[in-house]
C-alpha cells in the first residue's frame, strides 16, 4: 500500500484520499501517484538548513559537527545544549533522556544547569544521526527559546563559545541576529531575533563550519571532498577542494580552445609531421628534391660520357 499521508501545504484529490474505499468511474483514468518526496530536500524547501557537503581531515576521515557544548551553554541553555550535542538539533531531544530532567529543572526552579554540569557529559556514543550535520527542525521553538543563539548553533556548533573560546554570534548570519534584537531594545521595543530567525534566516552552506576536534565524525571519506586543515574551525568556504596529481594516459582540458582532435579508426596509424629543423644564419639548407653528390646522379653523368 502507498503512503497516502500528505506533506505539508499539499492537497491531494478526494480520490486519491479514499484509495479503494472510492469506485472510479467507467472509463475514467487511476490518479498518478505522488511523487516521493526527498527527505534530503524537504528541510530546505520549509526554509530549514539543508544538507552541508561533508569535509575529510588529512588521514581521509570524515569531519564530525558535535560541538562539546561550552561552560556558558551548559549553565544558559542546559536542555538545549545536551539535545544540540546528541541528536545535533537544539530542540529535537530536550523531551526525552537527561536532557528532559534539565528542561524540568531549568523552567522549575532554574537548576538545570546541575544536570548539565554535574550528571552529564558528552559521549560521541550517544551522538544519533548524522554526525557530520546541524539542523533546526523547529525554527520557531529554537528562536524562542534561544533568539540569535539558533543561528549560531547552526553555523558553529554551540551557542556561546567554541571549546578554543572564539564567539559563536560576533560573525556571519548571528551577528544579524544579533542586531535584531540589541537594537530594537535600545529604541525602547522588544527584541526581534526570534522574528529574524523564523522568517529572515536564510541557512547559507558556506556559514557552516567544522573542526577536527569535534564529535560525530571518523567514517572514511570519499575521493573529491574537501581536505580540512586539522585543529581550527574552519568555515565551507574556507575548506579548499582536493587536487590530485595527474594520472598517465589522463586527458587534461586546455585552458584556451583548440581545434577539435581528429577521428582515429581502430588500427589506424597517425603519423605526426616533422618538424623543421633550425638552420643557422648562413647555411644552406639540403632540398629533399636534390640528390647529394656522389651518388647514382653522378655515375649516370659518367655514363652519358
Amino acid at each position: 500500500m502507498p503512503d497516502l499521508r500528505p506533506g505539508a501545504g499539499e492537497c491531494w484529490p478526494l480520490s486519491v484520499l479514499l484509495g479503494s474505499s472510492a469506485q472510479a468511474p467507467a472509463g475514467a483514468q487511476a490518479p498518478a501517484q505522488a511523487p516521493a518526496r526527498s527527505r534530503e530536500l524537504r528541510p530546505q524547501a520549509m526554509g530549514r538548513p539543508p544538507w552541508v557537503p561533508q569535509t575529510m581531515d588529512q588521514n581521509e576521515k570524515l569531519v564530525g559537527a558535535r560541538v562539546p557544548p561550552h561552560f556558558l551553554s551548559l549553565c544558559f541553555f542546559p536542555p538545549c545544549a545536551i539535545s544540540g550535542y546528541e541528536r545535533g538539533d537544539p530542540t529535537a531531544g530536550i523531551f526525552e533522556g537527561t536532557a528532559l530532567t534539565a528542561l524540568i529543572l531549568h523552567l522549575c526552579c532554574g537548576l538545570g544547569w546541575c544536570v548539565s554540569l554535574f550528571a552529564w557529559q558528552p559521549d560521541p556514543n550517544n551522538i544519533q544521526g548524522d554526525g557530520t550535520q546541524r539542523t533546526v527542525e523547529n525554527d520557531c521553538l529554537a528562536g524562542w527559546f534561544l533568539g540569535f543563539h539558533t543561528i549560531a548553533f547552526w553555523e558553529t556548533g554551540d551557542f556561546c563559545c567554541t571549546p578554543d573560546d572564539q564567539c559563536t554570534w560576533g560573525s556571519g548570519e548571528a551577528l544579524q541576529a544579533l542586531v535584531a534584537r540589541v537594537l530594537p531594545t535600545l529604541c525602547g521595543c522588544p527584541p526581534l531575533d526570534l522574528c529574524y530567525v523564523m522568517c529572515a534566516w536564510q541557512p547559507k552552506q558556506a556559514n557552516f563550519a567544522r573542526s577536527t576536534r569535534n564529535h560525530g565524525g571518523g567514517a572514511p571519506g570519499t575521493g573529491g571532498m574537501p581536505v580540512q586543515a586539522s585543529g581550527p574551525y574552519l568555515r565551507l568556504q574556507e575548506v579548499q577542494p582536493v587536487l590530485y596529481p595527474l594520472m598517465q594516459g589522463q586527458l587534461v582540458a586546455a585552458a584556451a580552445p583548440s581545434a577539435p582532435p581528429l577521428a582515429v579508426a581502430p588500427g589506424q596509424v597517425v603519423f605526426e609531421p616533422e618538424q623543421p629543423e633550425p638552420v643557422a644564419q648562413g647555411q644552406v639548407a639540403n632540398r629533399a628534391d636534390e640528390t647529394p653528390q656522389g651518388t647514382n646522379g653522378g655515375a649516370g653523368g659518367d655514363d652519358g660520357q
